[in-house]
């Protein structure tokens, strides 16, 4: 496999911004519209730079579905099943160990069957503080697995036409209700889409046609954002509509456009973010909840809203990035005493 360093900095950096940002801003309900609506465009990001990863392979049309499945899942799935016995002992911990613990309760005693359940299947649960983010793992399972299918696709018809049939789906989806489980169907369709584009279009795109998808796209969102018609743009997310693909369609263009000839820097700290960036985003709900209850009332005390969210911010990264170490050498560890790589 050929390697890119620039997507290793891209990787690194969307992590980064998914788990110092974003969900700070949205799981602790900082910050107001329509600024909090137009930062939500990470998991395009995310998904376009999975895709793109896989057109620099050489082989995946090759390799059997099994194979892809197995491969994937124990990649996705193995961390996550380490995880989540953690989850629900540090939960008992915070429960019995410290009853008035942290900005937001964890109380084990809310865990019902049916959270357990969603959880082993890598959903969400409202009884657990700063948790549902898992959706991610079963969304990228599905896609990065079909992709051998989905090339075979690609080579009877055109790849622009494929991209087209791909937005076409997410746009009949949009107008359609879905009577049980909408937010996980209609995930789906959206991130393969940009899934696809960075698979389609990484290192192999026009500049003109970047130039005028931006453009389209970017007056779009302009319209629709001084409309309200966007925002928020959560509602647009989950469940995922037309107008998020159009909103990531956008930004995509737009931060390529910034980027196109500008070679970032591969650090080692991003380099910790890049080869344990799966762990850290496991772990981030236990971070987040240790250095909040820890951090928060001191912030709470900093009237300027700009250096409490830095301040914040910066805390946020340097505990995710410190309890790396550990998490990841205990995830490895356990993959080593099971004989799994």
């Amino acid at each position: 496999m050929e390697r890119d360093k620039q997507l290793d900095v891209y990787r690194a950096l969307s992590m980064i911004y998914i788990v110092c940002v974003i969900h700070y801003v949205y799981w602790l309900d900082v910050g107001c519209e329509p600024i909090r609506s137009a930062l939500l465009f990470e998991m395009p990001v995310i998904f376009f730079i999975a895709g793109a990863s896989q057109s620099l392979k050489k082989d995946t049309g090759n390799i059997s579905f099994i194979r892809m499945f197995t491969d994937r899942a124990k990649r996705l799935l193995i961390p996550y099943y380490i995880y989540l016995p953690i989850l629900y002992i540090w939960l008992a911990a915070m429960t019995f160990l410290i009853p008035e613990n942290g900005c937001t309760a964890a109380d084990i005693h809310n865990i019902t069957t049916k959270d357990i359940i969603k959880t082993l299947l890598t959903g969400g649960s409202t009884n657990i503080p700063y948790y549902g983010y898992t959706w991610f793992i079963s969304c990228y399972l599905i896609i990065s697995v079909s992709l051998p299918i989905q090339k075979r696709i690609i080579s009877v018809v055109s790849k622009h036409t494929y991209i087209i049939l791909a937005a076409c789906i997410m746009l009949t989806l949009s107008f359609i209700k879905l009577p049980i489980a909408e937010n996980e169907i209609k995930n789906i369709p959206l991130y393969n889409f940009f899934y696809i584009a960075g698979y389609l279009y990484y290192r192999n795109y026009s500049i003109k046609a970047l130039y005028i998808v931006t453009a389209i796209t970017s007056g779009i969102c302009i319209i629709c954002f001084h409309e309200g018609i966007m925002i928020p743009m959560q509602d647009h997310k989950f469940p995922a509509d037309f107008y998020f693909l159009i909103f990531g369609t956008a930004c995509l263009g737009i931060i390529g456009i910034c980027l196109r000839k500008i070679d970032l820097p591969y650090t080692k700290v991003l380099n910790i973010w890049n080869t344990k960036g799966y762990t850290i985003y496991l772990y981030q709900n236990i971070s987040l909840y240790m250095t909040m209850a820890i951090a928060w009332p001191i912030l709470q005390d900093i009237e300027n809203s700009t250096i409490k969210s830095t301040s914040a911010i910066l805390i946020i990264f340097i505990a995710n990035t410190l309890l790396s170490y550990p998490a990841f050498y205990m995830e490895k560890r356990i993959k080593s005493m099971v004989n799994v790589k």
